[in-house]
């Protein structure tokens, strides 16, 4: 039962500056 904030773990990850 932690699907946003797993989605928010992973946007995270995802939008990180490079």
């Amino acid at each position: 039962m932690s699907t946003d904030t797993s989605l928010r773990r992973t946007l995270d990850w995802l939008w990180t500056p490079c």
